[in-house]
């Protein structure tokens, strides 16, 4: 008898405790959604650097332990790094849900100009930003250290610069 009157009550939960529990569900949502659009984002933003880079691609690297060695074919080196606790990566990768990858410090070599500053502009924790070879004007460099203030920035300008109409 007992226990069917706990069977009754394990139920039960006052209008505080719903609330406390649907808000709880909607701000881990609410996270989740933003971290998602940004992954987003800067899939994307790769997807159109590998695009610009003319025939050549972007390696996508994660974490630390992962080197690429790469010989002809290789446009640039997009790094990510984790940026959550290091609990929930576990989780969230058996569920196929990377949310918490950023490029870190990116790469690009030679076919990039200033049409590719948009793209860039996109990765929101970028630390480095190496630029060799490229043929990205000197505005173009001005308009990514102001994107980035705190990211160091290696520029190497092409040996070949494109000609500029005028």
């Amino acid at each position: 008898m007992k226990s069917a009157h706990f069977r009754k009550r394990i139920f039960r939960f006052g209008m505080r405790t719903l609330f406390g529990f649907v808000t709880a569900c909607a701000l881990l949502l609410a996270w989740y959604t933003a971290n998602a659009r940004q992954v987003e984002r800067e899939t994307r933003s790769l997807a159109d650097l590998d695009n610009l880079a003319d025939g050549w691609y972007i390696a996508t690297l994660y974490d630390e332990e992962n080197t690429i060695y790469c010989g002809t074919g290789l446009g640039g080196v997009a790094h990510l790094r984790w940026n959550g606790p290091a609990w929930l990566r576990r989780p969230l990768m058996a569920c196929g849900m990377p949310v918490l990858y950023r490029v870190d410090r990116l790469s690009l070599y030679e076919t990039f100009t200033d049409d590719a500053i948009p793209h860039i502009g996109e990765f929101s924790s970028l630390e480095e930003l190496t630029l060799l070879g490229t043929d990205i004007t000197p505005d173009g460099l001005r308009r990514l250290r102001a994107m980035f203030p705190q990211a160091e920035i290696e520029y190497k300008r092409s040996q070949n610069p494109i000609p500029v109409p005028g």
